[in-house]
Order: structure tokens, then C-alpha cells, then sequence
């Protein structure tokens, strides 16, 4: 037998300081890539084939290699934090508490319908509105989404990174960084779209100034907000947009103001009430900004060691939406008179069908608990828990937290069904029945935002276990596939049928994203450690 080589020695006594007794040769080759170690390396410094090879071989070695109690076997204490953890996962008080802290996250969604259906007035949106005036609020809307869609995430996972490390000064630079830098990219897009009207004179000059004002601060409001959930002050949420919403209503029925404005001002609310709360969060550690600001990362680096998550909040919203401009672009038997033309029936269809997404996000909140609970056990390497038993515990953990999704998706959809077609819904809040037309965009939505919701339940699992790339590979082919069958559709049947493009792209993501969520749960021991 050949001896091994010196400095594979000195490698294999690296790593046994670094891990103890290796649980797999997966978890030797995740160790080996962490230290930078590539293929090319393992052929021209320890002349072997490949990094599989040399994990083959360490992992091998290790095996021989002499032990302390502490290594090959988990303390009491860490029996007894492993025992307690595993039974927690079994107690309905934490299913109950993470499935209502998702669902606090889309409250004032539903706190918005609420005052639609009563009031037909919410903090962006007005029952009497025209066509024209439609159109305007709607796509700022969106592409407010779209243009903040890619920051929001970057300020959650940027911001939470440095304030869960108990950095403090760093998770303030960093998010408001991010935060100003955004609006900035906001307002270019803006100055663009205005200077492309000027010239075109694609819409009506007020209607682009309206759509521009509603877009920039609507665009601010989510950043404000995404602002409340790295420092865990979600309950601020709430209370802005009820605030927001009880002026708002206030201003439209013992005011003569216009309607736009109180809408600014219900939104100004929001944004103002928010931003004091984030900055009386850090009142203690603004007055070390100057001295970490100079040696803080500069922001493209930010930037670049975030694009994948940036383009994954980017791609999600334009999926989203991609059938909205698509059926609004249409014809519909007459001429629209823009390029892009609000339709009442299809967002109606639309905007009931999205109720299935927000219903099932507190699934999205457990799901991600009990993953991130099951996964720290990995990570603290309890040895005398085999890895087939951890791909095992995995397994059994997703297909409960999918048993959860399915069940609350059936509850979802129950409710959808009673308020399209019995009294006390549809008809009752606007006095008219369902429209026909809406129905087959309802029914083909509500699959569509299924879909979805199941995706992004598996994305979350490749974030936590940082694989973005493949969820952004996903996501954009979803996007094209959402396009050419919502064009070929909208085009040659009828501008409603653009929701099939939607149902065809949501499905592939779901498909998509179940394939490589298989692909690593396969391999868990290796994902788990990098």
C-alpha cells in the first residue's frame, strides 16, 4: 500500500480539527471546496483525478484515525438539546405561532380587501376609478414591485445577516445603503419612462405624472418595509397601514380633498411612521456610523455577493405580472386606446385568484422554522444520528410541511369558491354577480398562484441552504415560457387566455424547483455544510 503523501497528511489533519469524524464523503468534499480547494488543484497539487477522489480518500483515512469520547460521541447536554428540539417539532403551539407570524406579513393585505369590499376605497386603490385613472394606479403598483422586488431582497438578507451577528452599525449601513440606493435606481427608471412619454406621447402627459408619483412612493413604502423585518419589527406593519388606512378613510368621506391626495397622504403615513421606528431601532448605534462607514464594504461588492438573490425578488415579480401586460396589450374585440389598457374583468378574476397566495404564506413562515431548527442539528454534527436517518428526518420533514400547504391551499380555495358564487360574497360587496369572463381566469389563477405558492416553499429551502442559482435559472425560464404561451394565447383566443401563459410558467417554476429541491435533499449532508 502506498504511503500518503505529506501534504494530504497535513490536509486530512486539517479537516479532522475542523469537523472531527466526518458523518459522509459528501461532508469531506464540502469542507474541501470551503477552503478553496479546486479540481484543477487536486490534479496539479496532490495528483489525483478529481475532488471526489481525494474526499474518497480522506474520508477513508479518517475512519483510522483515533478519537476522543467528545468527538465520536455528542455530550449529554447535546443529547438532551437534540431530544428537546426533535420533540418540538411536534408541538402544535409552534405550528400555530409561525403559521400566524406568516400570516401578520400579508394582515394588511387582507386589512386592504377588507376596506375595498366595506369602503371600495384602500390606501392605493378607489372603486371609482375610470379605466384611464386604473391604469395609472395599477401599473405603478407594479412596477413598483418589479423595480424594489430585487433590493427587498437583498436589504432581508443583507440586513438580517448582520443583525442576527449582532452587528448593529453594520446592518444599518448596509440596509440603508441599499435602502437609498434603490430609490435612486427607482427615479432613473422614472426620468426614463417621463423623457420616452415626452417624445413618444404614449399616454396622456397628467396620466404619466400620476403614475409616476403613486410609483415612487408606493416604491419607497416597500422599501420601508422590508426595512421592519431584518430588525424584527414586523408589528410595525400593521400598525402603519391600519394608521394609514383609518386617514385614508377619514380624508375621502369628511374631506373635499381629492382622491389621489389622500392616497399620497394615507402612503406618506406609512412611509414616515415606519422610517421613525427603523431609525429609533438604531438611535444607539448611529453615532458609530462615521467610524465603521470608512472600513464598511463598498456596495457593489454588496451588490455582487447578492446579484442572484437581487435578480431571483427581480424575475418573481415580472413572473407575476408578465400576464397582466400581456392581456392589456390584447385585443378585445375593439381598439384599446393605449399600448397597455387597464380590464376590470380580467384583474378581477386575478385579484380574487392571489387570495390562494396569501392564504397559504404562513405555511411559508413554519415551514422555514422547522427546516432551519432541523437543519442547525446537522450543522452541530451529532454523530450517533446517522446521515441516512438525517435524509430521512428531512424527507418526513418536507412532506408534513407540504401535508400543511396542500391542507390550508384546500381551505383557501373553499373560501375563493363561496365568495365567487354564494350571496354573502362577490354579489353582496358590489352588488352585481361574478363576471363570466372573470370565472376562467379565476379558476386558471388560483392553479397559477398554487403553483406558486408550493415554488417559493421550495426556493426558501434552497436559500437556507444557499443554492440561488438554480432558483434563478427556474424563475427565468418560467418567465419566457409565461410569455410565449400568454402572447400565442392572448392573441389567437382571447385576451383572457393570457393566464394560461401565467399557469404554464408558474407550473414549470413548481416542477422546476421540486426537480433540484430533489436534487439536494439527496444530498443533504453536503448542501448542509457549505
Amino acid at each position: 500500500m502506498k504511503p500518503i503523501p505529506e501534504n494530504i497528511s497535513v490536509l486530512i489533519l486539517e479537516i479532522k480539527n475542523l469537523i472531527g469524524m466526518p458523518v459522509s464523503v459528501n461532508a469531506v468534499m464540502a469542507v474541501l471546496e470551503s477552503m478553496g480547494i479546486r479540481e484543477i488543484d487536486v490534479k496539479e497539487d496532490y495528483h489525483l483525478e478529481s475532488l471526489a477522489v481525494l474526499a474518497a480518500l480522506i474520508f477513508k483515512e479518517l475512519l483510522k484515525e483515533e478519537y476522543s469520547d467528545e468527538e465520536m460521541n455528542p455530550s449529554s447536554s447535546e443529547a438532551e438539546a437534540y431530544i428537546k428540539s426533535n420533540r418540538g417539532f411536534n408541538k402544535y403551539k409552534d405550528a400555530i405561532k409561525f403559521y400566524i407570524k406568516g400570516l401578520m406579513s400579508v394582515l394588511p393585505i387582507f386589512i386592504q380587501i377588507a376596506c375595498v369590499v366595506i369602503f371600495g376605497y384602500a390606501i392605493w386603490v378607489n372603486v371609482g376609478f375610470n379605466d384611464l385613472q386604473s391604469t395609472a394606479v395599477v401599473l405603478s403598483v407594479i412596477w413598483a414591485l418589479i423595480l424594489t422586488g430585487g433590493f427587498i431582497q437583498m436589504i432581508g438578507r443583507v440586513g438580517s445577516y448582520y443583525w442576527c451577528s449582532l452587528q448593529k452599525v453594520k446592518a444599518y449601513i448596509a440596509m440603508n445603503r441599499l435602502f437609498f440606493k434603490a430609490i435612486r435606481f427607482v427615479l432613473t427608471i422614472l426620468l426614463f419612462i417621463n423623457v420616452v412619454n415626452f417624445f413618444l406621447h404614449l399616454y396622456p402627459y397628467i396620466m404619466i405624472l400620476i403614475y409616476s408619483i403613486y410609483t415612487i412612493l408606493i416604491s419607497i413604502l416597500l422599501l420601508c418595509l422590508a426595512l421592519m423585518y431584518p430588525i424584527e419589527k414586523r408589528w410595525t406593519i400593521i400598525f402603519t397601514i391600519t394608521t394609514a388606512t383609518a386617514i385614508g378613510l377619514f380624508l375621502k368621506f369628511y374631506t373635499n380633498l381629492h382622491i389621489y391626495l389622500t392616497h399620497w397622504i394615507g402612503i406618506s403615513t406609512v412611509i414616515l411612521l415606519s422610517f421613525l421606528v427603523y431609525q429609533w431601532t438604531f438611535r444607539d448605534v448611529k453615532k458609530n456610523k462615521k467610524n465603521e462607514y470608512k472600513r464598511f464594504i463598498r456596495d457593489g461588492v454588496i451588490i455582487y455577493n447578492n446579484n442572484l438573490y437581487f435578480l431571483y425578488g427581480t424575475f418573481l415579480y415580472i413572473l407575476v405580472f408578465m400576464d397582466r401586460f400581456l392581456a392589456w396589450s390584447a385585443d378585445r374585440g375593439t381598439v384599446i386606446p393605449y399600448v397597455i389598457y387597464y380590464e376590470k374583468d380580467y384583474e378581477i378574476g386575478m385579484d380574487l385568484s392571489i387570495v390562494i397566495f396569501f392564504l397559504v404564506a404562513g405555511v411559508l413562515e413554519y415551514s422555514m422554522f422547522v427546516f432551519s431548527k432541523q437543519l442547525n442539528i446537522v450543522l452541530q454534527k451529532l454523530d450517533f444520528y446517522s446521515i441516512a436517518v438525517f435524509k430521512k428526518a428531512f424527507a418526513y420533514l418536507y412532506f408534513r410541511n407540504l401535508l400543511s400547504f396542500l391542507i390550508t391551499s384546500l381551505v383557501a380555495f373553499l373560501f375563493v369558491y363561496g365568495f365567487m358564487h354564494y350571496d354573502w360574497g362577490y354579489k353582496s360587496a358590489f352588488g352585481e354577480g361574478f363576471p363570466e369572463r372573470s370565472y376562467n381566469v379565476l379558476i386558471y389563477g388560483s392553479i397559477g398562484y398554487f403553483c406558486l405558492s408550493w415554488a417559493m416553499l421550495n426556493v426558501l429551502y434552497m436559500f437556507r441552504l444557499n443554492q440561488p442559482k438554480n432558483a434563478v435559472k427556474i424563475v427565468g425560464i418560467a418567465i419566457i415560457i409565461d410569455f410565449v404561451v400568454g402572447a400565442f394565447c392572448s392573441r389567437f383566443i382571447s385576451y383572457e387566455y393570457s393566464v394560461l401563459g401565467m399557469l404554464a410558467g408558474m407550473l414549470f417554476f413548481l416542477l422546476g424547483s421540486l426537480y433540484y429541491n430533489y436534487k439536494i435533499f439527496s444530498r443533504i449532508d453536503y448542501y448542509a455544510v457549505l
